[in-house]
């Protein structure tokens, strides 16, 4: 079992989303274990809020031991954080507030993903893709119970990809053209880490 968190950091008249994933078998199986929506509030408030939520259990596994160091631990899940726009500012105050592994993702329009270290330049197309296929598999449970279940049904209804047989151009309906695209936005960058690295790394940083 691991835990994954895909944050999307907004404008800030916009909505900041932050999604939990439990990734759990092989075939990997996802179920949101949690949903937070943030509007109106500093990034710094933000930063703190997602720091105490990642740094305990049991997305944190705290160590006791005479000789370990104050907060000492380890680490369940990894955030991966969009850090197109505002989101590169707030990466750094997220690494000051000690959230490892943190991921950040630039979005764009092409084809190619690069990276330098765990700092990643990714195509819409791949992070839409990797959602599209989780549902279309059956294997995203979303429980009815979450605050936000119904906010991110909706936006999973109203995420549409088309693929232009003319000129091959991606276009994307409900991706930062409507205000409510934060939530699924926020689960795609946490499944697209899991799809990259084959669920391997992120299950080397889970529970047994």
């Amino acid at each position: 079992m691991v835990y994954i968190a895909g944050l999307d950091l907004a404008q800030s008249v916009d909505f900041t989303a932050l999604s939990i994933l439990d990734i759990q078998g092989d075939p990997p199986r996802v179920e949101v274990a949690q949903l937070l929506r943030w509007r109106g509030l500093a990034y710094p408030a933000i930063v703190e809020q997602v720091a105490a939520i990642v740094h305990r259990p049991p997305l944190w596994s705290s160590s006791y031991g005479f000789w370990d160091p104050a907060h000492g631990g380890q680490s369940q899940c990894a955030l991966v954080a969009d850090r197109t726009g505002v989101g590169a500012a707030v990466i750094d105050l997220l690494r000051q507030a000690r959230i490892s592994p943190l991921v950040g993702v630039f979005i764009h329009g092409g084809s190619a993903t690069t990276h330098k270290g765990l700092n990643y330049n990714v195509p819409k197309v791949d992070l839409v893709t990797s959602v599209q296929l989780l549902v279309q598999d059956g294997r995203l449970r979303i429980p009815p119970v979450l605050p936000e279940a119904a906010t991110l049904t909706q936006e999973l209804l109203n995420f549409r990809y088309k693929l232009n047989p003319q000129t091959a151009h991606e276009s994307f309906g409900a991706w930062r053209e409507r205000e409510h695209d934060d939530m699924v936005l926020s689960v795609a960058l946490a499944v697209w880490w899991g799809t990259h690295t084959g669920w391997k790394k992120a299950r080397a940083w889970g529970r047994p």
